[in-house]
């Protein structure tokens, strides 16, 4: 998401104006506000006409990066991370299904957490958490792992409970 100021001479086809760009999924979104003509008599804000296209220009801004979020939200509630192996998806980003060993090297079954980088909570150095079904059944663990991820994410409840209805199936 970008705003640009092109002053006189600045863009090689003569515009003057603001330049709104946007790029997320397969979309480019990109709208011109001009600031030229008999109307502007100075190019900032003493000009009113020059303050409406600027200001055009930052709602544009704002609406476009509202929806490259909403888009980026969807995406990782909705789908496994592409680096995720093939059946340890749990159908969101930062959930995974993984097999580890334990301090006595047996193997173990369980959920894997990852936390957010730069998550604002003081998590110390564990970035992701395990938790096992050896003495938990595995509702229990999936109900506890999608509630703190839930909570570390800032998600919101209705995504919640989705996924905690629908916990992922064995192939």
């Amino acid at each position: 998401m970008s705003i640009k100021y092109y002053g006189k001479g600045e863009h090689p086809n003569g515009f003057v104006g603001y330049r709104v760009t946007v790029a997320y999924s397969d979309k480019n979104h990109q709208q011109y506000f001009s600031t030229c003509g008999d109307e502007f008599r100075y190019q900032d804000d003493r000009c009113p006409f020059f303050k409406r296209q600027r200001l055009r220009a930052e709602l544009q801004n704002a609406t476009w990066g509202a929806e490259s979020d909403w888009y980026q939200y969807q995406k990782f509630v909705n789908e496994t991370h592409p680096s995720t192996g093939p059946f340890h998806g749990a159908g969101v980003h930062g959930i995974t299904l993984q097999f580890k060993t334990d301090r006595r090297g047996k193997w173990q079954a369980g959920i894997e957490i990852n936390a957010p980088k730069g998550n604002n909570r003081n998590l110390g150095k564990h970035q992701h958490f395990f938790y096992t079904f050896r003495t938990r059944l595995f509702s229990e663990v999936w109900e506890k792992c999608v509630n703190l991820w839930a909570d570390l994410n800032d998600i919101l409840d209705v995504d919640r409970e989705r996924l905690l209805n629908t916990p992922p199936l064995l192939p």
